[in-house]
This record gives structure tokens, C-alpha cells and sequence, in this order.
């Protein structure tokens, strides 16, 4: 019973830690709304939305990579595109 104890709550710090790293990644200040454009575009608002997860991944990563590096572990790098 304390085994499994003890292993939940490794889980649970580090799901907290990745959490932190996701939040330093693309915290509030990077997920705010844009400010809206005045007047409103009608070409822009007609406009595709660009999909952003690839940009917060690549945030996410680099800032995995940073405290790998500042605890001397190796690189990650990211996954191929197929």
C-alpha cells in the first residue's frame, strides 16, 4: 500500500513539473488574445487561422531542452516530420 502510495506521487509531481514547463512555455503572457485590428478586415476576418501548436510545441521543447541542459542531461530533439 505505501509502495503504490509512493509511486502515485511521483506521478502526480511529475505531471506538476511538466505542467510548469508548459506554463513557462506558453504562459499567460503568450496566450493572450491579439489585440483586435481597427478597423476590422474583412480579408482578415475571412482569412484562415493558423494553427499554433507547432509553435507552442516548439516552445514547449526548447524549454525542455533548457533545464536538460542546466541539470546535465542530454538534448531531446524534435520529432521527424513524416
Amino acid at each position: 500500500m505505501r509502495e503504490e502510495s509512493g509511486r502515485n506521487m511521483k506521478k502526480i509531481n511529475a505531471l506538476a513539473i511538466l505542467g510548469l514547463i508548459v506554463l513557462g512555455a506558453c504562459g499567460p503572457r503568450n496566450l493572450a488574445p491579439a489585440p483586435m485590428a481597427m478597423p476590422m478586415d474583412p480579408a482578415a476576418a475571412a482569412a484562415p487561422v493558423v494553427d499554433d501548436n507547432a509553435a507552442i510545441a516548439g516552445r514547449v521543447l526548447q524549454q525542455i531542452n533548457t533545464l536538460r541542459g542546466n541539470i546535465g542531461l542530454s538534448r531531446c530533439s524534435p520529432a521527424p516530420r513524416w
